[in-house]
């Protein structure tokens, strides 16, 4: 799965470590940086959390089965839409071979539209047998060039379709079964009702890491209202801000691109724009990280090998990858051992703090002049068809400014 889902968890949650507020119980903590004047009974505003519903259970099973799905060379029955197809065809218009509408070994899915320039192209295939022989003729569109770069010449002609069958596949769909669950459970499940129970606690497992990583900033931003800073080395900022461009490095060579091609695509930033934020943010982060080290040393947070072994799996599990050792090859083990500490950390702050009324309030949707009621927010949208049900720019009268940008820029002219 999996390294591009990876991006944009990791760089959520890394960000956070980038983002630190202010300055400003119990016992307070210090050393020879900051002092942390409260750690518990923090405020931390609320925020919607997401739970596991059995829903989230039924279609995780259904993507371990569907990682199952096996395809049978078929030998005993004609195609049919859902067969994967290997076939030659080699079109003409005119008596003329066009070898840009030609393959050999070509290989598709029957019913998926592959050939929609071409009509009835896949409904001719659907009833052939292997090794099958057969021609027939197609009216290209009009405006087929528009469709096929360079091939203007055949708008509106009849090509002529000689195709073989050479071999076609089903997919065999595996069914949830007691002897399914005993071959592949990774906690010795031996019952379907068993399997089910088992993925819904690694739901809840890895839901809880996504709550507390969507906590993160907030509960830090109330911690760092009670933290006084003393003094920050310089030698600490230079570990924060090395560190930091090695993970967004590593992050880019799995993608498979150049750092500073990532940074423009990912962040819009140019490698000088990316060096001047993280120098900007490293002393924040530098402040909270000693913060971090301060409580764990205090409560006791540190984890074992086994447990922090098992911390990481999750943490791969809800990034995406498949496996620890490959979490930790791709960012580093000195920043997963990071982010697993902050995360214990903030679960303690969580657990000891109190929830409050967040300030944030809610766009009303439904406040809008005109708004059609019966489309509700358009978060609950399944489908952006129905923004553009709804959205008529012919409508819009006295946005004609809109189409010249540059004019906005004096107020004075702009008032209404």
């Amino acid at each position: 799965m999996k390294k591009r889902i990876l991006t944009t968890m990791v760089v959520t949650i890394v960000a956070l470590t980038m983002v630190a507020c202010g300055i400003g119980g119990d016992r307070e903590l210090s050393n020879d940086y900051i002092i942390i004047h409260q750690y518990k009974g923090l405020e931390i505003p609320e925020m919607n959390l997401n739970e596991v519903t059995d829903d989230d259970v039924e279609s995780w099973i259904q993507q371990e089965l569907m990682g199952q799905i096996e395809h049978r060379v078929v030998t005993e029955r004609a195609t049919r839409n859902g067969d994967h197809v290997t076939i030659d065809f080699a079109g003409s218009v005119n008596g003329v071979l066009v070898r840009e509408i030609s393959s050999e070994g070509f290989q598709f899915h029957l019913g998926s539209g592959f050939f929609y320039n071409y009509e009835g192209f896949e409904d001719q295939v659907v009833g052939r047998v292997t090794g099958e022989n057969f021609e027939f003729s197609v009216q290209l569109p009009n405006d087929y060039g528009d469709r096929a770069h360079g091939m203007d010449h055949l708008n509106g002609e009849v090509a002529v379709f000689n195709v073989t069958v050479h071999a076609f596949t089903e997919m065999v769909f595996p069914q949830l079964t007691d002897e399914w669950v005993q071959a592949n459970s990774r906690e010795g499940s031996t019952t379907v009702e068993e399997y089910r129970a088992e993925i819904r606690e690694q739901l809840e497992e890895s839901n809880h890491i996504v709550n507390v990583s969507m906590l993160q900033q907030r509960v830090f931003e109330a911690l760092m209202e009670h933290v006084e800073v003393l003094q920050i080395p310089q030698e600490l900022i230079d570990k924060e801000i090395a560190m930091q461009e090695e993970l967004y490095r590593n992050i880019a060579a799995a993608e498979g691109i150049e750092f500073e091609d990532y940074l423009r695509f990912a962040l819009q930033m140019d490698l000088s724009m990316f060096r001047e934020a993280i120098a900007e943010l490293s002393e924040e982060s530098v402040i909270r990280q000693l913060a971090i080290e301060l409580i764990m040393e205090e409560e006791n947070l540190q984890l074992s090998e086994e447990e922090m072994a098992r911390r990481i799996e999750q943490m791969a599990l809800v990034s995406g990858v498949d496996s620890a050792r490959e979490y930790i090859e791709l960012l580093g083990e000195d920043v997963v051992h990071l982010m697993i500490n902050q995360l214990q950390v903030a679960e303690f702050l969580i657990e000891h703090g109190q929830f409050v009324e967040s300030d944030e309030e809610e766009f009303d949707w439904e406040g809008l002049d005109d708004w059609p009621e019966d489309l509700g927010p358009p978060e609950d949208w399944e489908d952006w068809d129905d923004w553009e049900e709804w959205y008529n720019p012919e409508e819009l009268e006295g946005l004609e400014e809109w189409d010249n940008p540059e004019e906005w820029d004096n107020p004075e002219e702009g008032e209404e």
